[in-house]
């Protein structure tokens, strides 16, 4: 993922998280009876709410390689077809299976929680709906 596409999802999905914020916190402010049609208990479920995605968030940031802090920790492997080159050069005896564990490569891309924040906050539907 190239570091300034990163940098303008994050500041869109942040800028609708503070909406969030800001639209609940001036709500209670201007209305305290719970009026505008959002009980108050609503309006502080949706700040836990935002401040736990942003607290999320923060943790799947993308590291110096490109990928998530997060989800790029662990090793994954697969079942691959490895060369026959690579089999020959292992020294192994005839008869041996040119398949085997290798370490899968991960292209440098947003992790499945910003996947869903994007989907969420930022893309709209057909129509300028959200």
């Amino acid at each position: 993922m190239d570091a300034v596409l990163f940098h303008l999802l994050a500041e869109g999905v942040q800028k609708y998280l503070r909406g969030v914020l800001r639209s609940t916190v001036s709500d209670r402010g201007r209305e305290p009876s719970g009026a505008s049609g959002t009980t108050p208990r609503a309006g502080a479920e949706a700040c836990r709410l935002a401040a736990a995605w942003r607290a999320l968030l923060r943790q799947h940031e993308l590291g110096a390689d490109g990928h998530c802090v997060t989800c790029g920790r662990g090793r994954r492997w697969t079942t691959r077809a490895r060369s026959a080159a690579r089999v020959r050069s292992a020294g192994s005896a005839g008869g041996a299976t040119p398949w085997g564990w290798l370490p899968v490569r991960r292209p440098a891309e947003l992790c499945s929680v910003w996947q869903v924040a994007v989907a969420y906050f930022i893309r709209r539907l057909p129509g300028g709906q959200r």
